[in-house]
């Protein structure tokens, strides 16, 4: 491989982990002004995932990767805390209870499987439920959810895809659903917002004085 498509995958490898880092911050910020609201469980979800993740590889030996775990265990994370007192005040849903039951389920599958593949798919499955819950609320309350971050992963998804080095290797897997995963909770809350604004009546325009005088 000819020295520029190598650094041209450090690059966008760089790009994927300066991005992912950064999408937690306006979520963060606009969590403690009030502006939104995270989905408990979703996050919570993506928390435990985490620590599971940053675990397994450390038991596998894994020392570069791990470091951008930390920041997604990190950021999910401390989303979760923050929603305990910025969040929905009735805290888990019957759907929400369910979700969880199937998020550990395939947490286990995924701890005792032996078959990287199988262990790789199983990981995505029960990522994707903390994403539906989230993309529930987001289609219900597009205004309680941070856009940019939902772009922010979307873009990071896809400096990962492109700094995969084979293509064809089942190492784009994760990165091809995580930017599909933060691409369509941007897409559902971009039109989700349009379309509330839309359906918002106009106000009354206030009569105008020569209306009211009377004619000569």
């Amino acid at each position: 491989m000819c020295g520029n498509v190598v650094l041209m995958l450090i690059i966008f490898g760089l790009l994927a982990a300066i991005f992912s880092t950064m999408q937690y911050i306006p979520y963060i910020f606009n969590v403690l002004k009030g502006k939104t609201q995270p989905q408990r469980a979703g996050w919570f979800i993506w928390f435990v995932l985490g620590i599971v993740m940053f675990v397994s590889q450390l038991a596998k030996g894994g020392e570069a990767s791990l470091w951008i775990v930390l920041v997604h265990i990190v950021g999910n994370g401390l989303i979760f805390l923050l929603s305990f007192k910025y969040g929905d005040k009735s805290g888990f849903s019957r759907r929400d209870y369910y979700t969880l039951i199937a998020a550990a389920f395939g947490i286990v599958l995924w701890v005792i499987t032996n078959e990287p593949v199988l262990a790789l798919l199983i990981a995505i499955a029960v990522d994707a439920l903390g994403a539906v819950l989230i993309g529930i609320k987001a289609y219900k309350r597009p205004f309680e959810e941070t856009l940019m971050t939902w772009v922010l992963g979307a873009v990071a998804g896809v400096c990962s895809i492109l700094a995969v080095k084979d293509m064809s290797s089942v190492l784009v897997i994760y990165p091809i659903y995580a930017a599909l995963n933060a691409g369509l909770i941007a897409a559902v809350v971009i039109v989700r917002r349009k379309r509330l604004m839309r359906a918002q009546p106009l106000p009354e325009q206030p009569t105008p004085v020569a209306a009211l005088e009377p004619a000569d």
